[in-house]
């Protein structure tokens, strides 16, 4: 739950103050994060500390920026139109006489 809330921190971090969200940007971050705070960040399996946790940790930011800038989009794009903008346009009418029945010849 910890690493999900920080993520969050980190991508808003990334969108409103750095402007920058490039997976390299976010390599950067978590590498600060990564050597700021080893110890929470070692992955230990089989006896032996695995490498990499900066780099799984930028990806997960990366992944997270993405994935919420494409919902964003698609919310967008469903609010921006309307169904019956979609319709194509309807034959011309055809004559009515006074009571509102079309004309059949």
């Amino acid at each position: 739950m910890i690493k999900k809330s920080l993520v969050h921190v980190v991508e808003q971090y990334m969108v409103n103050d750095v402007n920058n969200v490039s997976l390299g940007a976010a390599t950067e971050i978590s590498k600060q994060i990564v050597d700021e705070y080893p110890n929470s960040f070692k992955v230990k399996i089989g006896g032996q500390h695995l490498k990499g946790t900066a780099k799984s940790l930028a990806y997960k930011i990366y992944h997270r920026l993405h994935y919420n800038k494409k919902e964003k989009a698609e919310r967008t794009l469903s609010l921006s139109y309307d169904v019956d903008d979609l319709d194509e346009p309807s034959a011309a009418p055809k004559a009515q006489d006074e009571y509102g029945c079309v004309a059949y010849l």
